[in-house]
């Protein structure tokens, strides 16, 4: 009995696909020619790919060709990695490997399935390699121009049999990873994974590492396995935001504080949002976002959020854009301001801070074009992490049709920046007229 025990034991440990892999590991139903499993680094993408290839190295679906960016990757993630085909072979189908046979060694199953390795730094001895199945493993440091070269040509292999492929890597902005994820080809499917779904198969080193970087685009990358939305269009692109990164700003270290306005009408979910950027000026001119309370809510909301963060940073101003109406600006602030003092009894701004009106005159490309400026030359910082708003500045795309929570974070601060740093040719500003801060009857 405890033999049969320990079979059963070692059964299960082998039932890969029957037990252990989640949806998002296991090869989506249909004609497919290429299945490409995509995620955070540690979210199991070797291991899904393994199970896949064992069962069609069981199925004598081969030839087999396995492609990583050197014959180094070949071996020593594809096969001898920890979670290569060697150590996730089922204990009655482990392969035999020969590292230096072939161009980047050679895999041999029990049935005598063959898995013959390739570097995809040398596409053109792919050229005639005709395969039932294909790896193409961590896409992310496969050469551009080359790499493309080599998945185009593995791409004409899979024209054996029942010819198909697996893709697997952490995204990265390049050539051929951006045209796997964006390419609408029914031959082509993908499946998502992150690595949060696989934590408790992860180092301690790991989870300290991503913590140091929470928020920033390389966690998103890493972690979350997602492309950044870039636009070669965007006035911000290239922009490297976390070297713009600094830590915690005391208010007091600010020579001008303002609260960046870009308003919205209502809280739909299909609306705009209200742009709601908190920004300063140091004494050398360098402009600082400190915090972003963005989001889709009623005027009402987002009023009392700019009076907060007023009074929190300390505001000279409010910088809002009045495209919309510059007295629906004032009356919200307005609003919200003696709302407060009628409720705290007295309002920690004291009197409310004056409101410049900025109506946009021309594109948004040559407004942000100036505060790209301020990026490139180490004049504009973000004390903290900003993932919302660094995601809409890098797919900021002047030219695409507007859609909702398209550019409102970004336009906020656009304006906010442009206000600072003095920048001013490519907005109005509206000076304050009169005593416009006092509703009529309020004390």
């Amino acid at each position: 009995m405890p033999e049969l025990a320990a079979r059963e034991l070692a059964a299960l440990d082998d039932a890969w696909k029957d037990f252990w892999l989640r949806p998002d590991q296991l090869p989506p139903p249909g004609a497919w020619l290429f299945w490409v499993l995509y995620g955070g680094k540690g979210s199991g993408k070797t291991q899904g790919a393994c199970s896949w290839v064992h069962e069609r190295a069981r199925a004598k679906k081969e030839p087999i060709l396995l492609v990583a960016g050197t014959a180094s990757d070949v071996r020593s993630a594809m096969v001898e990695g920890p979670s290569g085909l060697l150590k996730t072979a089922p204990r009655d189908f482990v392969p035999k490997w020969e590292s230096s046979v072939g161009d980047a060694g050679l895999v041999t199953w029990p049935n005598g399935a063959r898995g013959l390795g390739f570097a995809s730094e040398s596409p053109e001895r792919l050229r005639g390699k005709g395969a039932q199945t294909a790896w193409l493993d961590d896409l992310t440091n496969w050469q551009d121009g080359r790499g493309m070269a080599a998945f185009m040509q593995v791409y004409r292999n899979l024209r054996e049999g029942d010819g198909r492929g697996v893709v697997t890597f952490n995204p990265a902005e390049t050539e051929l990873i951006r045209w796997i994820l964006k390419v609408d080809n029914p031959m082509i499917v993908r499946t998502h994974s992150v690595s949060d779904v696989n934590l408790g198969s992860l180092s301690l080193r790991s989870l300290d590492q991503w913590s140091l970087i929470e928020g920033t685009e390389e966690a998103r990358r890493d972690r979350g396995g997602e492309l950044p939305d870039k636009s070669d269009r965007s006035p911000f692109h290239g922009i490297d935001f976390d070297k713009c990164r600094v830590g915690p700003v005391d208010p007091a270290e600010m020579l001008e504080t303002i609260i960046a306005i870009d308003p919205s009408d209502n809280d739909l979910k299909t609306s705009d949002e209200c742009g709601l950027i908190a920004m300063g000026k140091d004494r050398n001119g360098h402009v600082y976002l400190l915090e972003d309370r963005s989001g889709c809510v009623k005027p009402d909301v987002w009023g009392a959020r700019a009076i907060a963060m007023a009074d929190r940073w300390k505001a000279s101003a409010f910088v809002a854009e009045n495209n919309r109406g510059e007295s629906d600006v004032r009356a919200v602030l307005n609003a919200a301001y003696w709302r407060d003092r009628a409720e705290m009894g007295q309002s920690g701004l004291g009197a409310l801070p004056p409101i410049v009106g900025v109506c946009a005159m021309r594109g948004k490309f040559l407004r942000a074009e100036p505060v790209r400026a301020l990026y490139l030359t180490r004049r504009i910082h973000h004390a903290g992490t900003f993932p919302e708003l660094e995601k809409q500045m890098a797919s900021m795309d002047p030219t695409a049709p507007k859609r909702p929570k398209q550019d409102d974070r970004a336009d906020a601060a656009v304006h906010g920046a442009t206000h600072l740093a003095g920048l001013n040719a490519t907005v109005k500003n509206t000076p304050p007229r009169g005593q416009p801060f006092r509703v009529p009857g309020w004390s």
